[in-house]
């Protein structure tokens, strides 16, 4: 009898073990389920942050590749924009522009620009072996650019003054450096203010942004620069520039900064335009634009 009970209470001992034996095994198994949605959790957190993060990244770099000097722009509306040109190995002239009013500083307490920058472009990027020429039209303002190359600091470029409507004797940008252009002692009210602008020379990619038209020609264009008129005259001037030669590439209408005055509007247009230096060579745009600039309502 004794012996019987011994044994029942083994079998009770044994069954017990069995059964926490059986709970922690449970337990056990639960807690290693758990740790296994956890770990499937955070790395599903993991790859859902990394995916924003390289979403984000991408995008910025998208943004970094629109802005960088290997994207070509010569569309008015992004050069308004961002104040840049960026121009093909196949350009081998730039015609920038000195706009009316330019002299002004964007400081003084009445605004007296017509246009967001002194130059048109402002910065350029170009090829080497790129010839530019600055062109005034700025009204009964004479104008004088200084090129600097910004590593070694030297001046490289001083075109003299020339007078409005008449162009700057042109320089060639040989060598990859950036250079600085600029103009000082312009704005008798802000002596501090200094009209300048930057050059960029690099090694391009051939062009894919000719202006635009069905005319095979535009293939050889080699030649780009910018023009400012107001736009309630705007028809006027197309048929100006298209009649002695100048293909249009790109408009971009703009409020005007000082508010529009008598003759002139409240719009100006910014006009980016080519041209094929073998069937216009740079003093047959140069004498054009002579014939036209007088004529706007800036004079």
């Amino acid at each position: 009898m004794i012996s019987h009970l011994m044994s029942k209470s083994s079998d009770y001992r044994r069954h017990g073990r069995n059964i926490e034996l059986l709970s922690l095994n449970s337990t056990m198994k639960s807690a290693v389920t758990l740790a296994i949605f956890l770990s499937l959790a955070s790395a599903l957190i993991v790859m859902i942050t990394t995916s924003e993060f390289l979403n984000v990244k991408f995008a910025h770099a998208q943004t970094d590749n629109f802005n960088s000097t290997s994207h070509l722009n010569i569309n008015a509306t992004n050069i308004y924009d961002s104040k840049t040109m960026v121009l093909g190995n196949d350009i081998k002239h730039l015609v920038i522009l000195i706009p009316n009013e330019a002299h002004e500083s964007p400081t003084m307490e009445e605004e007296q620009r017509h246009i967001n920058q002194p130059y048109i472009p402002q910065k350029a990027v170009v090829r080497p072996g790129t010839m530019i020429t600055w062109f005034n039209g700025d009204v009964d303002h004479d104008h004088k650019i200084t090129l600097n190359d910004a590593r070694s600091k030297q001046e490289v470029f001083d075109s003299g003054v020339f007078a409005f409507n008449e162009a700057s004797k042109p320089i060639i940008v040989n060598n990859i450096s950036t250079f600085n252009y600029f103009e000082a002692n312009v704005n008798n009210e802000d002596e501090d203010f200094v009209m300048d602008g930057e050059i960029i020379v690099v090694d391009q990619p051939s062009s894919s942004t000719t202006p635009n038209s069905s005319s095979s020609s535009n293939n050889n264009i080699d030649t780009v620069g910018t023009y400012m008129v107001p736009t309630q005259d705007i028809d006027t001037y197309l048929s100006e520039l298209t009649d002695r030669g100048f293909i249009i590439n790109s408009m971009h209408d703009f409020q005007d900064l000082r508010g529009g005055q008598e003759g002139t509007g409240d719009k100006q247009t910014l006009i980016v335009w080519g041209a094929n230096s073998s069937a216009m060579p740079l003093d047959t745009i140069i004498n054009s634009l002579k014939e036209i600039t007088p004529e706007l309502p800036y004079s």
